[in-house]
């Protein structure tokens, strides 16, 4: 008889769990139903500023459909809050009456917006004062875009990556944006004050003002806002305020349980909750070795040891926490961050190369001859090349300036050949050098049903290519109006027939469902350097990480790259190819991404 597992909380690291656990055979082993306080399906949270702007449609941010869960089984209450648990009776209490008892119990309750206490931030009548929101929902994406239609002047309220993408989204809408920030420089979390100001810089240089050390004392206005005060006394006009000030673990129904709480949810090196060897808890609601991670990497990395132990495929899965590595688009700025952002011991190493005027900013430290840490801002070409330094997988050259720099050192090629098949090369998802060697990908048919992500809307198309499965990607799912798909390696640049019997350049535009593999929910395009003389338009079916369920169509005379890189550009008039949707990045994939022969291989539309 299947075992009765709770699944509290619907959203990404909640749903990835549960996507991780049918991969495993979950579906025969657990009864799944799981609750999820949002009334909707899962969606991709980090795309809400693509949303906000007005780049990506809502419809295309929904990760799993309503139709997923029941092909798969999974009972979903959707707009069901969970306030309490019994665990000595094994009891899940939710809504006003509905009572849920389990075998299993897995806590992903994520996170809260952080508000500080402002004077004038809330209304006894209604909440939130009027024209005030916070930015980390579908519903709260929403409501600031209905207000800004009919308000001209907005202040942010926080200068971290959050605030910079709203005041970017805002800006779509016709709005005079103020970001105001307590600390001396933007993304103060991830950027030394150095790289903060040439941010800062390239933010203003987008139309957006910036108040740095200013702390907000005070809404001001009696039935709508009318602006905001600052601690110096200043007062800034604005018809509307977003509070992006970070966030905090949602860890309230655990605490009210009697559930092991400090800053997060304590689970140990399994995702289970200490002395509670039936409930486990993943993603931002969970603390580990005292580490809370916000990140999507770490998620899926506890996603997957999370599943392995819960359904016994490995029961000595253990997760050791992550070294993270970021690459991301802020505000229209290039940011790649990861470790530390200056020396913390006298004999580090540290190199550091900074042009404010072309906003380019580049600093490496190193430590025992290793890569502790990296910032780059602008400049991204040597990305790659440091995050597989700093997870301590290549040498360092002795002329530490090489690490940001081709000076005439050896080729990315021969540094990334040096590389184990194992080594990972996508940070997000787990990636390995195997998945992409040379050959491309592309999609074939596997069988009538799987399991995993049903890619709903989408109607995946196959992309030519022959050869054999990768089982490095070891990625299948079903399509509910389809047979089962895979990502495989792809045939030669020539043109030949795939197992649909297309031909390959015959193919103006390509539609690629939410595959998980290469660039898993990526949600984004790569660049792939794989030799002299290929132009972009010529193999790029086999050789693009497709942007889930949009066309990549192909631009006439796409121009030869001297590397021969294909390129999925997010602007049309850079060449190469043009996606559609211009938006900020997706934060979720880790960036870097090794290609074939060893290249790199990188996320371009980042």
């Amino acid at each position: 008889m299947a075992q009765r597992l709770v699944v509290i909380g619907n959203g990404m690291a909640g749903a990835r769990t549960v996507e991780e656990i049918l991969e495993r055979g979950g579906g025969e082993l657990f009864a799944i139903t799981m609750l999820g306080e949002e009334p909707y399906g899962n969606y991709n949270r980090i795309l809400l500023s693509n949303v906000l702007s007005g780049v990506e449609d809502e419809a295309g941010i929904f990760l799993n459909s309503l139709s997923w869960y029941a092909d798969n089984g999974i009972e979903l209450r959707a707009g069901v809050r969970a306030p309490r648990i019994d665990r000595f009776a094994r009891r899940v209490y939710a809504g006003k009456r509905d009572v849920y008892t389990y075998d299993k119990l897995i806590i992903a309750t994520g996170s809260r917006p952080f508000v500080p206490a402002i004077k004038g931030m809330h209304s006894p009548a209604r909440g939130f004062h009027q024209g005030v929101f916070t930015f980390r929902t579908i519903d709260d994406t929403r409501a600031m875009i209905r207000y800004a239609r009919h308000h001209e002047r907005a202040v942010v309220i926080g200068g971290g990556l959050l605030g910079l993408e709203a005041a970017r989204g805002l800006q779509a809408h016709g709005v005079q944006v103020t970001l105001v920030h307590s600390a001396g420089h933007l993304m103060n979390q991830q950027l030394a004050p150095l790289a903060g100001a040439i941010l800062k810089r390239g933010v203003r240089q987008l139309g957006i003002a910036v108040e740095l050390g200013a702390r907000t004392t005070e809404v001001t206005g009696k039935e709508s806002v009318a602006g905001v005060r600052l601690a110096d006394g200043r007062t800034i006009p604005c018809d509307m305020v977003v509070v992006a000030a970070g966030i905090r673990p949602n860890t309230e129904l655990a605490s009210l349980s009697g559930l092991p709480v400090e800053r997060g949810i304590v689970v140990d090196d399994q995702m289970r909750l200490l002395d509670e060897p039936d409930i486990y808890a993943v993603g931002e609601c969970a603390q580990h070795r005292g580490e809370l991670y916000g990140l999507v990497a770490p998620l899926w990395e506890q996603a997957k040891v999370l599943a392995d132990h819960i359904t016994g495929a490995n029961p000595a899965a253990a997760y050791h926490g992550s070294r993270i590595a970021t690459k991301l688009k802020v505000a229209g700025v290039d940011v790649a961050a990861m470790g530390v952002t200056a020396p913390e011991r006298e004999d580090d190493e540290v190199v550091t190369v900074a042009e404010p005027s072309r906003g380019m900013y580049k600093n490496v430290v190193i430590r025992d001859d290793r890569v502790i840490g990296a910032t780059l801002i602008g400049d991204l070409g040597k990305i790659g090349y440091l995050t597989q330094a700093y997870d301590g997988r290549l040498p360092l050259p002795q002329e530490r300036i090489r690490l940001l720099f081709d000076l005439g050192g050896p080729s990315a090629e021969v540094s990334a050949a040096e590389l184990d098949d194992t080594a990972q090369v996508c940070n997000c998802n787990g990636v390995t050098k195997a998945c992409h060697r040379r050959g491309g990908a592309g999609w074939r048919e596997i069988g009538d049903r799987g399991h995993g992500r049903d890619p709903g809307r989408q109607g995946l198309r196959l992309v030519p290519g022959a050869g054999h499965p990768d089982r490095g990607m070891g990625r299948r799912w079903h399509d509910r109006r389809g047979p089962r798909r895979e990502l495989v390696r792809a045939g030669d640049s020539d043109g030949q027939a795939g197992p649909d019997g297309g031909d390959t350049r015959a193919r103006p535009a390509l539609r690629v469902g939410r595959f998980r593999g290469a660039c898993r929910r990526g949600q984004g395009g790569c660049q792939e350097q794989d030799g002299p003389g290929v132009t972009a338009a010529d193999d790029v079916a086999r050789r693009v990480c497709g942007r889930a369920g949009r066309p990549l169509h192909q631009r006439p005379g796409a121009r030869q790259h001297p590397a021969g890189r294909h390129v999925l550009r997010r602007a049309p008039d850079e060449g190469g190819l043009h996606h559609p949707a211009a938006a900020a990045p997706d934060r979720r994939c880790g960036g870097e991404i090794l290609g074939a022969a060893g290249q790199a291989h990188r996320r371009a539309a980042h």
